[in-house]
């Protein structure tokens, strides 16, 4: 249950329509200009966004092996990147076009490096075997 609680609340502020609060509060803009201004920190925002969601829906999903449980996060992952920016884009009473098609591309980009690295940090290895005969045939000399 507390996987998913987390999970929810990661969702619920990746989908909150930034753009809009960006609208209605100057304070609030002040702070996105002076630490979002730039493109790049832009571009690593929204991968570090999207590769923790990522890992957070692996994580959620309880670890699910081979690659149903990567189709899955993906398949999760890659909607809510055309929800938030289509969202920004309906809040900011604009067309969705390139500029939200490429932060889709980064949003799967960031999903995909999530992905790999809870792939490596979360799934459980099997421990190297000893074979159950220890003789010399087994052993190189």
């Amino acid at each position: 249950m507390l996987r998913w609680l987390i999970f929810l609340f990661w969702l619920s502020g990746t989908i909150f329509p930034y753009t809009w609060l960006r609208r209605e509060s100057s304070r609030f803009r002040l702070l996105v200009d002076t630490f979002f201004g730039a493109e790049w920190v832009h571009v690593v925002g929204h991968l570090l966004l999207y590769a923790t969601l990522a890992c957070l829906i692996w994580w959620a999903l309880r670890r699910r092996p081979g690659w149903l449980g990567s189709a899955a996060t993906l398949a999760f992952a890659f909607p809510v990147g055309f929800m938030q920016e289509g969202l920004q884009s309906f809040f900011r009473r604009g067309a969705f076009g390139g500029p939200e098609l490429f932060d889709v591309l980064v949003d799967l980009t960031g999903a995909l490096i999530g992905l790999v690295l809870a792939r490596l940090l979360f799934s459980e290895r099997k421990p190297a075997g000893i074979p159950r005969k220890a003789n010399r045939a087994n052993f190189p000399t």
